[in-house]
């Protein structure tokens, strides 16, 4: 999943989302493959999602080309 041309507002929403998902898949008792498998999807992009906007808040600001 390409996160670098989504703004910091959308990664943020897709990260909520992700999260209803989990929370639901959850609360099921005895999962099936499939549903380990997406599972295991979405906790990989939850990891994509929160390393992309730790580097957003991390990076350094642009410099003006007047300095």
């Amino acid at each position: 999943m390409k996160l670098s041309h989504l703004s910091t507002r959308d990664l943020e929403a897709q990260a909520q989302r992700i999260e209803a998902q989990l929370k639901k898949l959850a609360h099921r008792p005895r999962p099936t493959p499939s549903e380990r498998t997406l599972t295991a999807e979405l906790k990989r992009m939850r990891l994509s999602l929160k390393d992309q906007l730790q580097r957003r808040d991390f990076a350094p600001a642009p410099r003006s080309r007047d300095a």
